[in-house]
């Protein structure tokens, strides 16, 4: 599969799309559209420049390895723990990603980690951790610059959700979060290939976090 290719695809539409969206859909975009939504971000700075992320942010595939809520009525958008990065093997393979997953979740229950890193293994292993572009320590990571975030998955975005590869507006520069592209922008090739062959992508992943 060419993944560089669909994601290329994929920014092109968003390219086009962006400029023609209205107020109400920027802001589902932005994750602005609800009550609930403004209440929880509305006192952080990274949710002030959402609309500068989405309009001015770059489309890349993300890892979802974790995900976990205490909802049990699935009404409260569940958090998502993800792993990106800006090296370009990702854009062209982001199934290398599944590898540093399967080592996080492995350092997740080791007993004894090194002083520096407990922090990490707190983020990955407690569902209120906080992190946005959190580097993993190149023994975890395969040697690359990756990142960890931990966000939330807002449920109106998708009719079907998988862990694994799925897509996200980055630009550091810009804000330190990351956002899900909905899947209403997806390309048809992205929807397809996701449904087709992305989901099969997550067999060794967990849907809730361990707990310490």
């Amino acid at each position: 599969m060419d993944f560089e290719a669909l994601l290329q695809e994929q920014n092109k539409q968003w390219q086009g799309t962006v400029t023609r969206l209205s107020k109400d859909e920027l802001a589902f975009a932005c994750v602005k559209d609800t009550w609930r939504h403004k209440r929880i971000g509305v006192f952080t700075k990274s949710y002030h420049v959402r609309d500068k992320l989405v309009r001015g942010g770059e489309i890349i595939y993300g890892y979802v390895f974790q995900e976990w809520t205490d909802d049990l009525k699935g009404e409260v958008d569940p958090l998502t723990w993800v792993l990106f990065s800006p090296e370009s093997k990702y854009r062209q393979n982001p199934t290398k990603f599944q590898k540093i997953a399967a080592n996080l979740l492995s350092f997740s229950k080791e007993e004894e980690v090194k002083r520096q890193e407990k922090r990490l293994q707190k983020q990955i292993k407690e569902p209120l951790s906080e992190a946005a572009y959190v580097m993993l320590p190149m023994h975890l990571s395969e040697g690359d610059v990756v990142y960890l975030s931990i966000l939330p998955r807002p449920l109106s975005f998708f009719s079907d959700f998988h862990l694994g590869i799925n897509l996200f507006f980055m630009a550091k520069a810009i804000s330190s979060e990351v956002l899900y592209l909905p899947e209403r922008y997806w390309t048809d090739s992205m929807l397809e290939a996701y449904r087709a062959c992305f989901m099969n992508q997550q067999d060794s992943l967990s849907s809730t976090p361990a707990h310490p």
